[in-house]
């Protein structure tokens, strides 16, 4: 994984998702299991900071076991980001301090 707890890292722009979404407004990512649709949407251009790294294995939709690593994060104004995964795809840059 690109990134580690805490630190703290800033969402894809808006423009990014505008340019990027399907026509029912999802951003297709690595397998398919970490979408970046509406629900992250006002997350865009903002900061959050890493606060625990998790590892698991799915399913995709073709039927194939597969390792999906993912975020969890907080914001200044939410603490838990809405309790939404997040990958390193989702991500502009780490924020240096």
């Amino acid at each position: 994984m690109k990134y580690k707890v805490g630190d703290k890292v800033k969402v894809k722009s808006f423009d990014w998702y505008n340019e990027n979404k399907n026509e029912i407004g999802i951003v297709k990512i690595g397998t398919g299991l970490q979408d970046f649709g509406w629900n992250r949407v006002k997350y865009c251009g903002k900061t959050l900071t890493i606060r625990d790294i998790y590892e698991v294995n799915g399913i995709n939709l073709s039927g194939q076991i597969v390792h999906i690593q993912f975020y969890l994060c907080s914001g200044d104004d939410t603490p838990d980001a809405d309790g939404l995964y997040w990958s390193d795809e989702m991500f502009e840059c780490k924020i240096e301090e």
